[in-house]
């Protein structure tokens, strides 16, 4: 395709290297809903075998029937990543399945708005494990299957603008953020000295209109308040910034993106 100038895409941005993923195994956690479920339907559009896990077993077949619908290639295992020996039993089933994860997409994630000063140790735990030593752990796992199969891979951590900026009452949902910023960085670093190929990549969303409001204020009319003022971003928004991140030419590792609904002020 030509524009007026008569130029192509190859005469604006060179010859097309974009990485391909067709035929790999990637692995997406809290697949159930929201992000992970839109990143399980677009990868197995585009030819990835999709490996889907999340606590709901129930919302996980939808899912497998969704995709299984336009022939897409999909494995299912419910599990609760809070619990180390889930993390290791879901990827011993990946490697038996299809030899190993390729491609991991890190979206397993809550969030709730309690103060640092209220007595809620029970949800700040919650949140320490489910978003910050899953993902640590998962990343460790796939890196594992990565270095064996070629020492190529693409880890993606779902982050959040929270991870960049602290709303208020959400200090402890912040800082697990914060961490995976931390997290992201420290996977680099420690790949580099490997000169190793595996990239490491993050996502950090704004508003996106998913079931993730309601949980995080604990009330359905205040997400619904929220989402009125703003057009908030949508689940295959963020799905398609994944699979943009992922499929750059291999010389080209994307560090951060920061995504916001248009209207979002802050």
């Amino acid at each position: 395709m030509t524009n007026k100038a008569g130029l192509n895409h190859e005469d604006l941005f060179g010859p097309s290297k974009m990485e391909t993923w067709e035929g790999e195994v990637a692995l997406i956690t809290g697949a159930t809903s929201g992000i992970g479920n839109e990143v399980a339907k677009l990868f197995a559009r585009a030819g990835i075998k999709v490996f889907a896990t999340g606590r709901s077993e129930s919302k996980l077949e939808d899912l497998k029937n969704d995709i299984l619908s336009f022939e897409g290639q999909i494995e299912i295992q419910p599990q609760d990543l809070r619990k180390e020996e889930n993390i290791f039993s879901l990827f011993s089933s990946v490697r038996k399945k299809w030899g190993g994860v390729r491609v991991l997409i890190n979206n397993a994630g809550l969030g709730y708005k309690v103060g640092l000063l209220e007595e809620n140790a029970s949800k700040w735990r919650e949140m320490l494990e489910t978003n910050v030593l899953a993902p640590t752990l998962c990343a460790q796992q796939a890196i594992e299957d990565m270095r064996k199969m070629g020492d190529r891979g693409h880890v993606v951590n779902i982050c959040s603008m929270a991870g960049h900026r602290v709303p208020p009452q959400s200090g402890m949902y912040s800082a697990t953020k914060y961490a995976i910023n931390s997290l992201t960085e420290g996977l680099r670093q420690e790949l580099r000295t490997l000169k190793s190929h595996i990239r490491v990549s993050q996502i950090s969303p704004g508003f996106v209109d998913t079931p993730f409001l309601p949980q995080y204020f604990g009330d359905h009319k205040e997400s619904e308040k929220l989402l009125s003022q703003i057009n908030p971003l949508t689940a295959l928004d963020i799905a398609r910034t994944v699979y943009t991140v992922i499929t750059q030419p291999q010389s080209m590792q994307i560090h951060d993106v920061l995504v916001r609904p248009t209207e979002q002020p802050n």
